[in-house]
């Protein structure tokens, strides 16, 4: 149950920003808090790719420029990486 949370697509952000924790029936399952699933990369593409994001962006309606960072204390970046497994849930899936 727990590595279905984990790896979720609907759940991945809340687990690598929260603590998640599960309670079924008011007893915690595990020994805390949801761990992050690791996601192995599709060969070939191992290394994560990093595009920045500029502190100030035009608002495509107005062109008025709008400060995207502000207030934010996360990275100043994009990184997308490839997974070498389907991340979606399906029936098929163990």
């Amino acid at each position: 149950m727990l590595d279905t949370v984990a790896s979720h697509g609907q759940t991945a952000m809340s687990v690598e920003t929260c603590e998640v924790w599960v309670i079924v029936d008011g007893v915690v399952v595990g020994n805390g808090p949801v761990e992050p699933f690791k996601v192995e990369p599709f060969s070939g593409f191992e290394t994560p790719l990093e595009f920045p994001i500029p502190n100030i962006l035009p608002d495509p309606e107005t062109g008025e420029p709008v400060n995207v960072l502000a207030g934010s204390s996360g990275p100043d970046y994009l990184r997308l990486q490839t997974s070498g497994r389907q991340l979606q849930m399906s029936s098929e899936r163990p």
